[in-house]
């Protein structure tokens, strides 16, 4: 199991980060305190760390007290393996936060165009806090929100996200007051936890305090696993649940139809409030491909295509010649998406709703990705404009 595994099972399991392992071998956590003042290289600094939300494999994350203006925030903290070569390193996402905001870009690509609608919803770095939530709610009615920072990335930064999960699609309250007030009470009626060894627990925000406030602002963050459009300069994996048929398969030629497969599979969690391809539990990797591959061709009724076979690294090896998971049984195929749509009991009686919601996902979970709809080409989808 490598790092990046082990983290991950690490975090599924409840556990806190690995303090422990030092930059030498490979990580470097920062262990922030409760009440810590941080933020510059000397004296006290403007933020007060006020509880942890949570930690990935790059970084833990704080919710800070900006003591300057009493606003709340997210405070990322790298680990100092990751801050290596900073400006250098392929995997780090300061420069995509750079090109975002209209500033340098690799490979000669032309300056973004910064009135676009979907630039608002590229997180900056002082303006939200990382939440973990299931939305309630019968319609995810920001999607459209979603669509429009990737059309901003995709088309005007030649950026892919690579690692679209809900984890990462946050949320900012309309106002810094009503934001203070939310936070604030939450604080007052819960207390910090701690482990045995007295290294603080990861406590998200609870989706409640949240989804009870009207104005809501969706952000995407994270762009740690980012990659440039053209030429890509490393192979995209993100949550495997989430990952697109062609990347499973190996195929070199990806592009921004990775994003547009994870979201639609995001979309699908955050109506649902359950996963749409879980991995199946094996130590057999290869097994664990063919029956992901098996469950994306059979929700969305279609076919994989040769090509994807023919040019995937992995291809001849999870495919028979008829482009079908060879030697894996159907297990649980008796669904399909518009099946799991329904009996997850949303829709009530509305079959119009349901109708449209599947043609929807249906068309962001298109198995080719050559026929794969843009962010921009599913804006214009009914479902997404409400009509």
């Amino acid at each position: 199991m490598n790092t990046t595994d082990a983290l991950s099972a690490r975090r599924l399991a409840g556990e806190e980060e690995p303090l422990e392992i030092s930059f030498e071998d490979g990580l470097g956590y920062y262990p922030a305190k409760l009440g810590e003042d941080i933020g510059f290289k000397s004296g006290p600094g403007p933020y007060r760390i006020e509880r942890k939300l949570g930690w990935g494999t790059c970084s833990n994350v704080w919710l800070g007290l900006d003591k300057r203006y009493g606003d709340y925030c997210a405070l990322k903290i790298l680990t100092a393996n990751s801050t290596i070569d900073l400006f250098e390193e392929e995997m780090n996402e300061l420069p995509f936060h750079l090109a975002i905001n209209g500033g340098e870009l690799k490979f000669g690509a032309r300056k973004p165009d910064l009135s676009h609608p979907g630039r608002e919803h590229c997180m900056q770095l002082n303006e939200a806090f990382l939440i973990e939530h299931n939305v309630e709610d019968k319609k995810f009615n920001h999607a459209v929100c979603s669509f429009e920072v990737l059309d901003y990335i995709h088309e005007e930064c030649g950026i892919i996200h690579c690692d679209l999960n809900s984890e990462n699609m946050l949320l900012r309250l309309g106002t810094r007051g009503r934001t203070r007030e939310v936070i604030d009470s939450h604080l007052k009626t819960t207390a910090s936890a701690f482990t045995e060894e007295g290294q603080p627990r990861s406590q998200p925000l609870p989706a409640t305090a949240i989804f009870d406030t009207e104005d809501i602002f969706v952000k995407l963050a994270d762009f740690g696993h980012g990659n440039w459009k053209s030429p890509p300069t490393h192979y995209p994996l993100g949550q495997y649940s989430l990952r697109a048929p062609e990347l499973i398969l190996g195929h070199i030629d990806f592009g921004t139809e990775i994003d547009i497969w994870s979201l639609g599979c995001v979309v699908y969690e955050l109506l649902t409030g359950n996963c749409l391809f879980k991995r199946a539990k094996s130590s057999d990797q290869r097994f664990v491909d063919k029956v992901q591959l098996m469950h994306m061709a059979g929700y969305t009724k279609q076919s994989i295509p040769p090509y994807l076979r023919d040019n995937g690294v992995k291809g001849e090896r999870l495919l028979d010649e008829n482009c079908y998971p060879d030697g894996v049984r159907a297990f649980g195929m008796q669904q399909n998406l518009k099946d799991a749509l329904e009996y997850s009991n949303i829709f009530g009686n509305n079959k119009d709703e349901l109708n449209r919601t599947h043609a929807f996902l249906r068309r962001c979970l298109t198995i080719d990705p050559r026929r794969r709809p843009s962010a921009v080409e599913l804006l214009t989808d009914s479902w997404l404009k409400g009509d």
